[in-house]
């Protein structure tokens, strides 16, 4: 079966990190509200909300601890490949991609970073999500996901805050390696 995904809606950003590839302080909030709509191509009827804030606390030379919240929530007519679901945007790493996935989604974690020696730094991260039927029973029907993990850093130029990242996480049922430039968020 064929199906296309064609959605409009509003978008929000607010940004005051002091880099977006390895931030030390600041914020970074944004929400966008998608509606599909069948006279735009859409196959489905359904709208999704995702929002997400993320806060940077320096706290002494080289230590920054990392903060972030993320809910999403599919509404009517969702196809199984647009629910909400973890493993493919850094929220709670430890799960296979798309293993957790449903009408509503919730995700807490913290990082602490740390400078360790030149160009190599260091990160233990911790979290806590859910996944449910719907954004109203996230509650009392919802699944609790715990996630952690171990990160090594390297900054291989001098002149730029660019950093290649290497995390071990592990869930409730599940274990991951990640490989990525620039944090995880």
């Amino acid at each position: 079966m064929n199906s296309n995904l064609s959605a409009i809606g509003p978008s929000f950003a607010y940004d005051t990190r002091d880099s977006a590839t390895q931030p030390h302080r600041g914020v970074m909030l944004s929400a966008n509200w998608l509606f599909g709509l069948r006279a735009l191509g859409d196959s489905y009827s359904h709208d999704k909300l995702q929002m997400a804030a993320n806060s940077y606390l320096p706290i002494g030379a080289g230590t920054v601890i990392a903060l972030r919240g993320a809910l999403c929530a599919a509404g009517g007519n969702a196809p199984y490949y647009d629910l909400c679901l973890f493993g493919a945007n850094n929220d709670l790493r430890g799960y296979v991609t798309g293993r957790y996935r449903d009408k509503a989604s919730w995700a807490t974690q913290a990082e602490w970073r740390q400078h360790v020696s030149g160009r190599w730094g260091a990160t233990a991260f911790v979290g806590l999500g859910g996944i449910a039927p719907s954004a109203g029973t996230i509650i009392d029907k919802g699944k609790l996901l715990p996630a952690g993990g171990i990160g090594l850093r390297y900054r291989p130029f001098r002149s730029n805050d660019v950093q290649l990242r290497v995390d071990l996480a592990a869930g409730k049922d599940d274990h991951a390696v990640y490989v990525g430039i620039a944090e995880a968020f």
